[in-house]
C-alpha cells in the first residue's frame, strides 16, 4: 500500500494526447493546443457607446447655438461624412465614430428641431466612445496555449476570425462494471442482487467534466469474459478504462488478474485512503491506463475525483498542477476520524455572510448513496489528522468546476 503523494507521482507521468483540430462549435471544454491572437484591434476603429450624435464637444458649451444634422451613421456602415464645426452625426450604438467627432451625447440629452440639434447640456471631451485597441492590440494574446475553453472564450475566438482551433485530443474511455450481482436499472431484481449504480454514476461525472457520451457496461466475475472485455477496449484504441469492483482480495476479484492477461503493468495496487482502499492503476504498452475503482460507490468516487480524474484532465491538455482541484475553506462543524489514512468525508458547500464553508454530511458506509447525494464534494482530511474544530481551514475536492 502506498500513500496518496507517492500515487500522485505515478500518475504524473500521464502526457497530453496529440493535438488536433476541432470546428469551433465544438471546442468548449477543449483544452486549447495554440495560443488565441488578435487579428486586428479590437474594436478596429472608434465606436459609439450610445445611440446619440457625434459631435465636436467644444460645440456644445453653454451658449453655443444650435448644431446642424449633416448625416447618420447606422453600426454596420462605414460613415461616409466629416464631422466639422458646428454640425454633428446621427450615431447609432456600436457603430464607427466618424472623422472630426470626439464624442458622442446620448439622444436623451438632446432635442431636434428643424434639422438643427439642440444639446441640453454640455459632455466632456471623449464621452461616450469606445476608443480604438482599448480591448486588445492586433497581434495580443487572448487566450493563452492550456486554456480550457469556456462560452465566453469560445465567442472571443469567433470575434478574431476563427472557425478552428488546435485542441489537445480527448481521451476515449471505457467504463466497465464488473460483479454477478449487478443489474441494469430498469431491470428486475432479486434480494441477492443490487442495480449497477456506478456506471450512470461515473458517466456523469465525466460528463460535468467536459467527457460526455462514455457508456458504460457490465461483465460478469470471470476471467474468460473480463479479460476478453479489456482486450476488445485495448484494440479499439481506448486510452482510459475504468473498472469498478473486483479489486479487492475475495475469489472472485479479477480485474489485477484480468489486467495482466491483457499486458497490463501494475503501477499501484492499494493506497492509504478512506474509502477506496485497494484502488489500483496499471499502463499497457499501447499507452492505455487502467484504473481499477472499488465497488462501493463512495470508494469509486474516491478513486474516480483523486486519481483517474486528474489523468483524464491531464490526457486533455491541462497543466499537471491544475490538474486536481482543490479549494480551500473554513469547517463548518467538527470532524474527528481514526487517523492513519487520508480520509475524504462527503461536505456540502454552504454559504453564509462569510463565504462557502464545507459541512460534513452523516452517511453510514461507503455504500450509502442516500447520503452522498446530499453532497457536493469531500473534505481531505491527512493521515496524521484525527480532529479537525469548527472554523478551521479544510481541502475540500468539489465534484464539479468551480469558476475560482
Amino acid at each position: 500500500m502506498i500513500s496518496v503523494a507517492l500515487a500522485r507521482q505515478f500518475l504524473s507521468e500521464a502526457v497530453p494526447l496529440p493535438v488536433e483540430t476541432v470546428l469551433l462549435p465544438h471546442a468548449l471544454g477543449r483544452i486549447l493546443a495554440q495560443d488565441v491572437v488578435a487579428d486586428r484591434d479590437l474594436p478596429p476603429t472608434d465606436r459609439s457607446a450610445m445611440d446619440g450624435y457625434a459631435i465636436q464637444a467644444v460645440d456644445v458649451r453653454a451658449g453655443s447655438p444650435p448644431l446642424r444634422i449633416i448625416g447618420e451613421v447606422p453600426a454596420g456602415a462605414p460613415p461616409e461624412v466629416e464631422v466639422k464645426p458646428g454640425s454633428c452625426v446621427r450615431i447609432m450604438t456600436g457603430a464607427a465614430v466618424p472623422q472630426g467627432a470626439d464624442s458622442v451625447v446620448p439622444w436623451e440629452q438632446t432635442r431636434e428641431k428643424d434639422g438643427l440639434l439642440f444639446v441640453t447640456k454640455p459632455v466632456p471631451c471623449r464621452s461616450h466612445i469606445i476608443v480604438q485597441a482599448e480591448d486588445a492590440k492586433a497581434g495580443d494574446i487572448l487566450i493563452k496555449s492550456g486554456t480550457r475553453l469556456s462560452a465566453v472564450q469560445v465567442g472571443l475566438c469567433a470575434s478574431v476570425g476563427l472557425t478552428h482551433v488546435q485542441t489537445f485530443r480527448q481521451p476515449v474511455i471505457a467504463l466497465i462494471g464488473t460483479g454477478n450481482e449487478l443489474k441494469d436499472p430498469g431491470h428486475p431484481v432479486e434480494p441477492h442482487e443490487i442495480r449497477n449504480s456506478n456506471g450512470p454514476m461515473l458517466a456523469a461525472a465525466l460528463a460535468t467534466w467536459g467527457f460526455p457520451g462514455v457508456r458504460h457496461a457490465i461483465v460478469s466475475d470471470q476471467l474468460p469474459a473480463l479479460t476478453r472485455k479489456l482486450a476488445s477496449a485495448l484494440a479499439r484504441g481506448v486510452d482510459v478504462i475504468l473498472l469498478t469492483g473486483g479489486v479487492s482480495k475475495g475469489k472472485y476479484d479479477l480485474v489485477q488478474e484480468a489486467i495482466l492477461a491483457v499486458g497490463g503493468h501494475i503501477r499501484f495496487h492499494g493506497v492509504t485512503i478512506k474509502p477506496g482502499k485497494p484502488i489500483l492503476y496499471a499502463r499497457h504498452p499501447n499507452g492505455c491506463s487502467l484504473f481499477g475503482l472499488t465497488g462501493n460507490p463512495l470508494g469509486a468516487l474516491t478513486g474516480f475525483y483523486q486519481f483517474a480524474l486528474p489523468v483524464l484532465r491531464r490526457l486533455s491538455g491541462t497543466p499537471w498542477d491544475e490538474c486536481c482541484h482543490t479549494l480551500n475553506l473554513p469547517l463548518a462543524k467538527r470532524v474527528v476520524t481514526k487517523g492513519g489514512r487520508t480520509h475524504f468525508i462527503v461536505a456540502q458547500l454552504r454559504w453564509s455572510a462569510k463565504g462557502p464553508h464545507a459541512w460534513p454530511i452523516d452517511f453510514h458506509s461507503a455504500a450509502d448513496l442516500v447520503g452522498a447525494a446530499r453532497g457536493d464534494g469531500f473534505i481531505i482530511i491527512p493521515p496524521t489528522v484525527t480532529e479537525i474544530p469548527p472554523g478551521d481551514m479544510v481541502e475540500f475536492c468539489p465534484w464539479q468546476p468551480l469558476p475560482w
